[in-house]
């Protein structure tokens, strides 16, 4: 009982310590516990302590600990000590490796006195996590064009009272842009510029950052592999805005026929290299525009084009951009695209029928959409507000103009009837008041 009040000591003072532990493991016969302590990360040390709970009062016992991890037996150890308490701290990566999960200590103690066989008391089971540390992130606002400056931004949240780092930048396909900086800062850019004439074709690439502590002692903590994507053209995109009531349309790409859209073509510059951005000056860009295989007038980046009748409409422009870089004449081009539906818009509906009907009788309402495009959705409901109240909301779609609602009423009082007709660019609402009697 001394021992285990001891054992139970310790967890106390190692919280105090601030030092967390896992929940305590024990063997079936209860003679061994086992716990670990909470590492940050696959890289740092993990301690494992094991304590003998009922050991023998001799004098010339000692014991055999034996540490076996099934997923990494390159750490499996034995340690022979006379005390009723060993620790053992393992660290399992070097580095910072993306390794993490769940595993597996087993401990089995063996206890062995002076002119007496060496016999096993018992076995320990532990499960534990390693979590992969993410020290390191690589930043960068791609695809990018040759010829174009693009920048890699490294975040470091190694922690440290006295920061001073090493950033090894590697490129396996341009090694002559690999570059160290030496720095205290925990974020450092790197801007970096692939031209055309010494960059062997367009595609996916990789940047790998290695990361060095340089305090005592220097160690390698981290390393980080990005993506990026190198392009022979222009990169962007075709903005449209059209001021219609439905917010969602142009998310679907729906535009109506009954007013003009307006078309902007964005070129993705984050640098500023061919549009121009804090005293650096813009490249020569000019922009044809092509509507449904009709060139348009005019070559700004924004047109506006009204498509008077519903169908699908293909929108490209090409852009083309000339800089010259010191003595270098750069030229650029590409091709944005989108794709607009347009539909015509609902102009109005009517409804025919009664406002009154009795209890039980037939209510049959026959509605007309005027104008739109189908499908068509209805959503309506009826309320009654006193004695109580009814809310029954019914949606439905269609692709006819014409359409009927009926329904039946088990009692009389007033009902607030309110109607929703939609498509895919425009809305429309109406109320009635439906007397039961």
């Amino acid at each position: 009982m001394r021992i285990l009040s001891s054992f139970l000591l310790l967890c106390i003072v190692s919280f105090n310590n601030e030092i967390s532990y896992v929940e305590c493991s024990y063997s079936p016969n209860g003679t061994i516990f086992l716990y670990n302590s909470l590492p940050k990360s696959i890289s740092d040390p993990i301690e494992f302590i094991v304590t003998v709970s009922n050991s023998s009062k001799s004098n010339d016992t000692s014991y055999e600990y034996r540490f076996k991890f099934h997923q990494f037996p390159e750490h499996d150890k034995t340690i022979v000590s006379t005390s009723i308490q060993v620790r053992y701290s393992v660290t399992f990566a070097s580095t910072c490796v993306k390794k993490s999960g769940e595993f597996t200590l087993q401990v089995d103690v063996w206890e062995g006195q002076l002119g007496v066989p060496t016999h096993f008391i018992g076995t320990a089971p532990k499960t534990f996590h390693l979590y992969a540390c993410n020290w390191i992130q690589i930043e960068h606002y791609g695809p990018v064009t040759l010829d174009e400056p693009t920048t890699f931004t490294v975040e470091n949240t190694f922690e440290t009272d006295d920061p001073s780092f090493e950033y090894r930048f590697k490129f396996e396909q341009f090694p002559q842009h690999d570059k160290t900086f030496v720095s205290n800062e925990r974020l450092i850019e790197y801007s970096v510029t692939f031209e055309s004439s010494s960059t062997p074709k367009a595609g996916n690439y990789t940047v790998q950052v290695d990361v060095w502590f340089l305090g005592f002692p220097s160690r390698f903590i981290a390393t980080a592999l990005r993506a990026f994507q190198l392009s022979d053209s222009l990169i962007g995109f075709i903005n449209a805005e059209q001021s219609i009531e439905k917010d969602d349309s142009l998310d679907k790409n729906f535009v109506s026929t009954e007013m003009p859209v307006k078309l902007t073509a964005k070129i993705r510059d984050p640098s500023g290299y061919f549009m121009g951005r804090c005293g650096i000056p813009p490249a020569n860009i000019t922009y044809k525009w092509i509507i449904n295989d009709e060139t348009q007038e005019g070559t700004d980046s924004v047109i506006e084009h009204t498509f008077s009748q519903p169908q699908l409409n293909n929108i490209s422009v090409i852009v083309t951009a000339t800089k010259t870089n010191e003595s270098r004449l750069i030229q650029k081009s590409g091709s944005f695209n989108i794709t607009l539906k347009s539909k015509d818009p609902i102009t109005n509906f009517t409804v025919d029928g009664p406002t009154e009907v009795k209890v039980f009788e037939r209510l049959q309402l026959d509605f007309k959409i005027h104008g739109g495009t189908p499908p068509f959705y209805i959503t309506y409901h009826f309320s009654m507000k006193n004695p109580h109240t009814e809310r029954e909301k019914i949606v439905k779609g269609t692709n006819e103009s014409l359409f009927s609602l009926i329904n039946y009423f088990s009692d009389k009082g007033k009902r607030d009837l309110y109607i929703v007709l939609e498509n895919d660019v425009s809305s429309f609402s109406k109320s009635m008041i439906i007397s039961v009697h």
